[in-house]
């Protein structure tokens, strides 16, 4: 792959970017800045995922991308955010985890009409980092990117790696190594845990925004279920949409089995349901 770092025409800039998120309270989101790496270089540009885009690898690869996407000069249009959720960490529920380490920059669309969220994991502190510092080990990037792609090639859905900037960032895991940049995209990167963040406070009127927002982002065809039905519907959808390829391909997610009693819990007064887990 020829890397033109003397291109000043970036391919974001023929992308039509927003961000849904903005359309939301402003409750279950932050507005946040990118934090540069040190001497930012492309690791890989995706030719699989920058298709999906309409672009080529050779398209993405050039000084003014670089840049943008280490968060020197974002595109005037992009607006990051970093959203909250709750979840479930070493086996233990927390109330609020949240974007620590990931800001999404928006929405693009392709010629096609659809659209995916772009996000940079590693891009540093959020107001959701609490005592960690944001990046991303160059390793960790690593892995993320072959195992998604992966998956890809399997057929299973799920998030897309566009590309990896490596960098001379220092960052201190279990010993000294260097901070990479992920840029990942995906249809949605909507969690189970944004439902619960909202469903732990007792704050059913969001959770009933946020299941609205995801079908009319998403699941457009469900506006055509009975209001009441919608949310059942929805997890039933993503339930089919999640596991049907895993079990095809002999993994069979026991934890995520759709019954009632496991993904499903009525709220009161809301006639509604509870997403429960992470797919």
């Amino acid at each position: 792959m020829n890397i033109n770092y003397n291109n000043a025409d970036s391919a974001m800039k023929k992308l039509s970017w927003s961000n849904p998120w903005l359309q939301l309270p402003d409750c279950f989101y932050r507005s946040v800045q990118p934090t540069p790496l040190d001497n930012p270089y492309f690791v890989h540009c995706n030719s699989d995922a920058a298709q999906l885009l309409g672009l080529s690898a050779e398209q993405l690869a050039n000084e003014a991308t670089l840049r943008c996407f280490n968060g020197n000069d974002l595109l005037p249009e992009i607006t990051p955010i970093a959203s909250v959720y709750a979840g479930h960490q070493f086996g233990i529920f927390t109330s609020q985890l949240g974007d620590g380490r990931v800001i999404s920059l928006g929405d693009v669309q392709d010629s096609n009409g659809n659209r995916y969220e772009i996000q940079l994991k590693g891009a540093g502190l959020t107001p959701f980092s609490r005592t960690l510092d944001g990046r991303c080990p160059l390793g960790s990037a690593i892995r993320e990117y072959l195992g998604s792609e992966a998956l890809a090639g399997l057929g299973i859905p799920g998030s897309r790696s566009l590309c990896l900037l490596g960098s001379s960032t220092k960052v201190r895991r279990e010993h000294l190594t260097t901070g990479a940049i992920l840029v990942r995209m995906a249809r949605s990167h909507i969690r189970f845990g944004h439902f619960e963040y909202f469903h732990h406070r007792g704050d059913l009127d969001n959770v009933k925004i946020l299941v609205e927002f995801v079908i009319e982002q998403l699941f457009p065809e469900l506006l055509n279920e009975p209001v009441a039905l919608r949310p059942l519907r929805l997890l039933e959808t993503i339930v089919e949409r999640s596991t049907g390829r895993l079990a095809e391909c002999g993994v069979y997610p026991w934890r995520y089995q759709y019954r009632q009693y496991d993904c499903v819990r009525r709220v009161p007064g809301f006639r509604s349901v509870w997403f429960y887990g992470n797919l």
